[in-house]
């Protein structure tokens, strides 16, 4: 079954299989409250992105695996809970080839602990921990400004002439060259 209605849609009981793998999705979203479990592996990215009607090429690769299981609220008082795992592999989406990437993390009330790694052979890799208490339920936008803990982004061999390549039609010629790489902490204890 899939609903869409004015603020709401409702997935039950999909399965795809073929695309190279399987895919079982329930979701059932609105303002106030966000479940969605899903699970799967092999599906290819361009049969999913053709189902979609999503235009041709925009984007391939696979799921190597996912497995997610979340509830979300709005009000603090009705408990966040989820996990997700995620694992993308041979990517090709905005000019980006053989891209890898990797998603961990966790939600326990107001607790939200993850990790997200991106690979692109051409231009390097990338990774952002995160390990943050909001500061109310996680669909409270108010939520995340108060929240305290630590995220950082750290980059690894990032190739600066790739990443100028790619940048160009978007932001003109910028000329970087050589390898960056580096990491940014931000954190908040109070």
């Amino acid at each position: 079954r899939f609903a869409v209605g004015s603020n709401t849609v409702t997935i039950e009981g999909l399965e795809l299989r073929g695309a190279g793998g399987s895919l079982a999705l329930d979701a059932a979203i609105d303002a106030r409250r966000v479940a969605i479990q899903s699970r799967g592996q092999g599906v290819d990215l361009g049969e999913v992105a053709r189902i979609l009607g999503l235009p041709p090429g925009l984007v391939t690769g696979r799921v190597a695996a996912a497995d997610i299981d979340v509830e979300l609220h709005q009000q603090a008082t009705r408990p966040s809970r989820g996990r997700v795992a995620l694992a993308l592999d041979d990517v090709d989406v905005l000019g980006l080839t053989d891209a890898r990437l990797r998603v961990a993390g966790t939600l326990e009330q107001q607790q939200l602990d993850g990790q997200v790694e991106v690979v692109v052979p051409a231009l390097g890799a990338a990774s952002l921990g995160v390990g943050l208490v909001l500061g109310g339920a996680p669909l409270d936008a108010e939520a995340w400004s108060e929240a305290t803990g630590a995220t950082e982004l750290r980059l690894a061999g990032v190739d600066l002439a790739e990443v100028s390549a790619w940048l160009e039609p978007r932001l003109g010629g910028l000329g970087l060259s050589g390898r960056a790489s580096g990491a940014l902490r931000l954190s908040r204890a109070d």
